[in-house]
């Protein structure tokens, strides 16, 4: 069974707000502040309260700034994420997002991705309220996120830009790039911030209506304003019904510069953040299926599951991308990996083959959900030699599988356990956990990992 978080948007979203949400769904709010003091950063507060907004009971987070902060880009950002003491996973979320925005920024400013300056979402709040994000869905173990159309609201706003529309230039392609629903219930205020279209828009493995799910988890997320409608973001959190499947698939109608027809590969020349578009939600410190590797550090919590072992088969939509290189240089195919994979690839793999001319080379693999296509493209234009990729639309189907948390001897290890007609059929220990509780232990990787297996599956 897979894990999955849906959010209702009738009030937009924002940063805050999506903290709101997690912690009310039943995030510690202990492990909440572990994690955005793993950041390493200085000069921020935390408040969390219970508030009212119209009928509902909602949490409201804030993060407040008490010492002037510099400027950033994304070169400052994601060292420091990959430097913390993150999970894994909470990491390539993060850094997936990061390096989503100064895509989009770069745009909109006509500037390289790496030396945009993200202005207010490069300020403490804002880091904290993307990293915290990550964390929290984590911490959750979704491994699916689900998205409804978003309310975007709508009106002008000041910002270091100048007066831009809402929603503002890069929350706006953001939405667009996702291909998210969007629509406006009143004309006025800013419901839909920068940070909220980018948590949710890049994460997001499908919008539409509520997914058939069995919910155990429920939280509302409160804004700092009060509007006509319950200015709140819902999330369910629960286990995705066994044989569904998104409507409708997004961003593969997007994704080129590739074409393929008849088995033909058209190759094309390679090609060569977030500001503030308002306060919508107060201080909205303006401005990642999830991926099988991504998977294996889904869930920090046992999930009991009523239909454990059940043989249904799970099914989705994938886009398989593959371009053989032979002129690059083999050192960079380790971050090649790492910014795919931090992008939403479900799973890269490289062969070595033989091409033309008796030369050797390396097939990359990529698979990906359709949404995930445009961002993998763009990496591989980007990090490679090549002048093409070919792609092919597949349907997969997986063994019913979970997430859970075992004790050993050593500490405590996630293990994601699949099923086959009733019975468990492999059990596997998180790599990252494994690590990391060896080196504390003073123990072998093997001595923690098998540990892990006996204590799953006894």
């Amino acid at each position: 069974m897979t894990r999955a978080a849906y959010f209702e948007c009738f009030a937009g979203a924002s940063g805050d707000m999506i903290l709101g949400a997690l912690v009310d769904a039943g995030w510690p709010v202990e492990e909440l502040r572990s994690s955005l003091e793993a950041m390493g950063l200085s000069g921020w507060t935390l408040d969390v309260a219970i508030v009212k907004k119209g009928a509902l009971r909602a949490t409201q987070v804030r993060l407040g700034v008490d010492e002037p902060q510099p400027e950033r880009d994304v070169r400052d950002i994601l060292p420091m994420i990959d430097s913390s003491a993150l999970p894994a996973a909470v990491k390539q979320r993060a850094i997936g997002l990061f390096t989503e925005l100064a895509e989009v920024e770069g745009i909109q400013h006509d500037q390289p991705a790496e030396s945009v300056h993200f202005h207010e979402v490069g300020a403490v709040d804002s880091i904290l309220d993307i990293v915290g994000a990550c964390a929290g869905l984590h911490a959750l173990g979704v491994e699916q996120l689900y998205v409804s159309p978003l309310n975007v609201g709508g009106g002008i706003v000041n910002t270091r830009d100048g007066i831009l529309p809402v929603p503002g230039p890069a929350a706006l392609e953001l939405l667009r790039r996702k291909g998210a629903p969007i629509y406006a219930s009143e004309y006025g205020p800013e419901f839909l911030t920068p940070t909220g279209a980018l948590v949710l828009a890049t994460l997001a493995d499908g919008f539409g209506p509520f997914p058939r799910m069995r919910v155990e988890r429920i939280g509302y997320g409160a804004g700092q304003k009060d509007f006509t409608i319950p200015n709140v973001l819902r999330v369910s959190v629960g286990e995705l019904d066994s044989g569904w499947r998104p409507r409708r698939a997004v961003g593969i109608a997007t994704a080129a510069p590739v074409s393929a027809s008849a088995g033909h590969v058209h190759q094309h020349e390679n090609p060569s953040g977030e500001h503030s578009h308002g306060h919508g939600h107060g201080q909205e410190h303006e401005h990642q299926g999830e991926t099988e590797h991504q998977g294996n550090h889904a869930s920090g919590q046992e999930h009991e599951h009523a239909e454990r072992g059940h043989s249904h088969l799970a099914g989705d939509e994938v886009v398989q991308l593959e371009t053989n290189i032979d002129d690059m240089n083999p050192e960079w195919y380790g971050h090649l990996t790492e910014r795919l994979l931090a992008g939403g690839a479900l799973d890269v793999t490289l062969t070595p083959v033989l091409m033309k001319k008796g030369r050797p080379g390396t097939m990359v693999t990529v698979l990906a959900h359709p949404h995930r296509v445009e961002t993998a493209l763009q990496t591989l234009f980007a990090e490679t030699t090549t002048l093409g990729v070919r792609f092919a639309n597949l349907s997969r189907l997986m063994l019913p599988r979970e997430s859970r948390s075992v004790e050993t001897r050593y500490g405590s290890v996630r293990v994601k356990l699949a099923y086959l007609d009733g019975a468990v059929r492999s059990a596997a220990p998180e790599y990252d956990d494994c690590r990391t509780v060896a080196a504390q232990a003073g123990v072998s990787l093997q001595q923690v990992y098998e540990a892990a297996r006996v204590a799953a599956l006894g």
